[in-house]
Order: structure tokens, then C-alpha cells, then sequence
């Protein structure tokens, strides 16, 4: 995992339940819960694969294998809510229209 991104799982995994429990939303099986357990699980088997043993190769890709779900699970429970207006935001005006205005004659060169 690169270095930059690890406060960003840390804090997924740990804000991701939190938030979901003050909603109606369920614990149990819900992306969200699944993404956050799959990062913790990614990270305990990176710990893991800091002994050296034969299969620390194997531990290394399951923990990036784990990670990879968990992003794509984070991202599939919240992308619409990243992507969408806020509630409560003022709406904005339109924009306005483009006038399109003919174009005069051509002049020979």
C-alpha cells in the first residue's frame, strides 16, 4: 500500500462504521461495513507478512487483494454520495445561454 494513501484506509476503517451507525442503515452486511473489514483485514495480514516465513509473498498479495476489495467496496457505497450536490447547499442559477449569432459573409482573399 503506498505510503500516502494509509491515513485514508485508517480513517475509512474507523469513520465508516461510526457514521453508519448513527443512520438507519444496517451493520451487518452492508458494503461499507464490508469495505472497512476488509481493510482491517488487509492490514493485519501485511503485519503478518512481516514474519519471515515461506508464505510471506502469498500474505503481501492477499493484503493488497484485501485492499483493493475494500477500496472498490468504499467507493461503490459512497461514490454517488461524493458525486451528488449537498442538501443543503443553495441551489445555483443556470447558466446562461450562449447567443449564437450568424456569421457575416466571407471575404475573398
Amino acid at each position: 500500500m503506498p505510503t500516502g494513501t494509509r491515513w485514508l484506509t485508517t480513517t475509512r476503517a474507523v469513520s465508516v462504521p461510526l457514521t453508519l451507525n448513527t443512520s438507519t442503515q444496517s451493520l451487518s452486511t452492508s458494503p461499507a461495513c464490508l469495505a472497512s473489514a476488509s481493510e482491517i483485514l488487509a492490514a493485519l495480514l501485511r503485519l503478518a507478512a512481516l514474519v519471515p516465513t515461506g508464505a510471506t509473498l502469498g500474505l503481501l498479495h492477499a493484503s493488497a487483494g484485501a485492499w483493493a476489495l475494500g477500496f472498490g467496496l468504499y467507493l461503490w457505497r459512497f461514490w454517488p454520495w461524493m458525486i451528488r450536490p449537498r442538501a443543503d447547499a443553495a441551489a445555483k442559477p443556470a447558466a446562461p445561454m450562449m447567443k449564437i449569432v450568424p456569421a457575416g459573409p466571407r471575404r475573398a482573399p
